[in-house]
């Protein structure tokens, strides 16, 4: 009966990264697994300078506690024994951090020397202080969709990093919506992501591990966003788009028409009031030339200064401009330069109420006067049995026709002594019963944004925006990102000019349902980038690509990347095996079984074999050589490259050998069929691969 060598030693740079690190100025818990029939009766730790001489600067002496202690407990499980040296012993015997000390354990299974084993080869240690690891300070509320967050790292002897990971979660939710995952090699401590939404909770964390393996933590570091968004009205349509393999992403009624004041302007009571020198223009959409193209109509409705004459609107055509002019000479219009129509009007107040219409060739203007009103004056005053009154109404309608035909509206502006309820145009003649309304004595407002609107002013919340995404501020872009059924978080996609009106989503992959959620940018007054509206989102959409396909991308400066050709294969399909190239060692013993020695390898490999070309619409099938050898270039290029099959896979590739091609000899076409082998080279994780109108194969 006896005890042999102690195995599993903490601390012991033999065991692995970090087993022999450890903080000296705090308690040393040392532990190793006794091995042997016979109970530990008697224990003794001897710490020594890892010198030549081996110069002992601790002992804990012969010590029984926790004994007799065996290593096996009462269900064949190993269990490791423990003893813990006091920090103040350590420091007493003067050891330090940033030094190297060796271990030496003894055991005792009997009463005397003779009945004891001392380790043969001590145990090396280091000793360090625990790094410090901190997330710098987050604006509070942060204010930005998009935030680079860094952590300061510290460490007494000045160790290395091993790696870094960072994690970011809706405070609500244990679950991730970034892990970055461990990345070795780097000593930066920063993390940028795109899409934190306003009034919400979030938690970023970060973790590192040094050079010898201790690992440092700061925990879940809550922070909130607020900013302020809008609420546009309007559609995202997603469709897919199986020659391109991608879903096609647009929003045809989504407008951000944003006006331009000068001279004396301010909005009052949710009305726009102009003095002699004001003006306000309007003649982008959504960043464009403005173009209205027939058929459109258009209303006006406001007061005016009937003591001069109002340029009160004038709409910019292709080629020249009509002007209405309303005041005390009257009401007229001028089209290119030339006046088409004049009206005398009759009993005109500083109270009348305006509406002017413009549809189907023909132009309207509705005066509404009230009568028998009566007003406070110096001598009069209220009293018990006099109120002020606004009176009865009494309507003048004034028409002529206009010939407008073909002519598309480039610009609106309003301008003279005015006050203006409301700018609207709409995209179609109006109906006869909404004309009616509209020129009623009591009056018509426009109701939400919708239909066929396509300009439609609203000071009471908008500003000088009449666009459907109700934002006063300057939109600069659009965000759009996807929503994958299942997931928990939102995937950028894109971000793009106001004037790109659709984009490619190429990273869809087959028989997997997704959403797109678009947002409107704008910038702080310190130029940060803000999402600016709540999000448009589109109907689930749920492609069905029947190809293996490869796209071959090249990369933009914000690391997208772009299919420069599309290559899919769907005829005389064969997949073959997909193998996930794991090798483990597989190891004799002393016992039944063997020992398993895991191996980390885990990409995907194959050899995938189709015909090159496809059946045109007669039924017949075509290929050409300029195919063939686009495909054998696919051995050579620097280009990513990206295969995706029909179950939903998508993964990062390169050719894995050569690509060969076959003929059918005895097809009248002489079908070529490729036989490509890949492999999977990184992952296709967080990759933003799509077509925008700036690339040769959007159109």
């Amino acid at each position: 009966m006896a005890l042999f060598q102690p195995t599993n030693i903490y601390p012991s740079s033999l065991g692995e990264l970090g087993n022999g690190t450890v903080d000296i100025t705090k308690p040393l818990a040392v532990s190793w697994q006794v091995n042997g029939n016979s109970a530990m009766t008697a224990f003794s730790l001897t710490v020594c300078k890892n010198d030549a001489a081996s110069t002992q600067v601790y002992t804990t002496g012969k010590l029984t506690e926790g004994c007799p202690f065996y290593g096996i407990d009462y269900a064949g499980n190993t269990v490791l024994f423990t003893h813990t040296i006091p920090a103040d012993a350590l420091s007493g015997a003067n050891m330090e951090n940033g030094q190297q000390y060796k271990l030496i354990i003894k055991q005792w299974w009997g009463e005397t020397d003779a009945e004891s084993v001392t380790q043969r080869s001590a145990s090396v240690f280091l000793t360090r202080a625990d790094p410090v690891l901190t997330v710098a300070a987050i604006p509070s509320p942060l204010a930005v969709r998009k935030y680079a967050f860094t952590a300061t790292y510290t460490q007494a002897q000045g160790d290395t990093l091993n790696w870094v990971r960072w994690m970011l979660r809706a405070k609500s939710s244990n679950t991730a919506l970034y892990d970055s995952g461990r990345i070795y090699g780097t000593a930066e401590l920063r993390m940028e992501y795109d899409g934190l939404f306003s009034d919400t909770d979030y938690a970023v964390r970060c973790q590192v591990q040094t050079e010898n393996g201790v690992q440092a933590d700061t925990g879940w570091v809550d922070f909130r966003v607020a900013y302020a968004t809008a609420t546009p009205t309007g559609a995202v349509v997603a469709c897919p788009n199986c020659k391109k393999s991608g879903i096609r992403v647009t929003w045809p009624g989504l407008y951000d028409v944003q006006g331009t004041a000068a001279g004396e302007n301010h909005i009052q009571n949710g009305k726009l009031v102009l003095g002699a020198d004001g003006t306000v223009i309007w003649d982008k959409v959504t960043g464009q030339p403005m173009n209205y193209a027939q058929p459109w109509s258009l209303v006006w409705s406001g007061t005016v200064d009937v003591t001069r004459d109002n340029p009160i609107l004038s709409v910019g055509l292709n080629g020249g401009a009509a002007i209405v002019t309303l005041g005390k000479s009257g009401v007229s219009m001028t089209v290119d330069g030339v006046e088409v129509w004049k009206n005398a009007l009759r009993g005109v107040t500083a109270e009348d109420e305006w509406t002017l219409v413009i549809t189907g060739g023909q132009i309207y203007l509705r005066q509404v006067t009230w009568v028998n009103a009566l007003y406070p004056a110096v001598t009069l005053y209220p009293g018990p049995e006099l109120y002020p009154s606004k009176g009865t109404q009494s309507g003048n309608l004034f028409s002529s026709e206009v010939k407008l035909a073909g002519r598309s509206i480039t610009s609106l502006t309003l301008g003279g002594v005015q006050t203006c309820d409301y700018l609207w145009v709409t995209g179609e003649v109006l109906e006869a019963s909404v004309l009616d309304q509209i020129l009623s004595q009591d009056g018509w407002t426009p109701g939400a944004f919708s239909g066929n609107t396509l300009f439609q002013t609203d000071f009471a919340g908008g500003g000088l925006q009449a666009g459907n995404m109700a934002f006063s501020g300057t939109l600069t872009g659009f965000a759009i990102y996807r929503y994958h059924e299942g997931e928990a978080t939102l995937e950028p996609v894109a971000q793009t000019p106001l004037s790109e009106r659709a984009i490619l989503d190429c990273k869809a992959v087959s028989q997997e349902t997704y959403r797109y959620y678009m947002f409107g940018l704008g910038q702080t007054a310190d130029g940060q980038e803000v999402i600016v509206t709540n999000a448009l989102i589109s109907d689930a959409v749920t492609p069905i690509f029947w190809d293996w396909t490869v796209l071959q991308c090249t990369t933009d400066a914000d690391g997208g990347y772009h299919p420069a050709a599309i290559f899919r294969f769907s005829l005389n399909v064969a997949s073959g095996e997909i193998s996930n190239n794991n090798s483990p060692g597989v190891l004799g013993n002393f016992t039944r079984y063997p020992t398993v020695q895991s191996s980390p390898s885990d990409y995907r490999s194959g050899t995938l074999s189709a015909a090159i070309g496809h059946v045109l619409p007669s039924g017949e099938y075509t290929d050409t050589n300029a195919v063939r050898d686009a495909v054998y270039a696919l051995s050579t290029t620097q280009d990513t490259l990206f295969l995706k099959d029909r179950r939903g896979d998508l993964w990062q590739i390169r050719a894995g050998g050569a690509i060969s091609m076959s003929t059918m000899d005895g097809s009248r076409q002489q079908v070529q069929t490729v036989t490509l082998p890949w492999v999977e080279i990184s992952s296709a994780d967080g990759a933003r691969i799509l077509l925008t109108s700036s690339d040769a194969l959007f159109a």
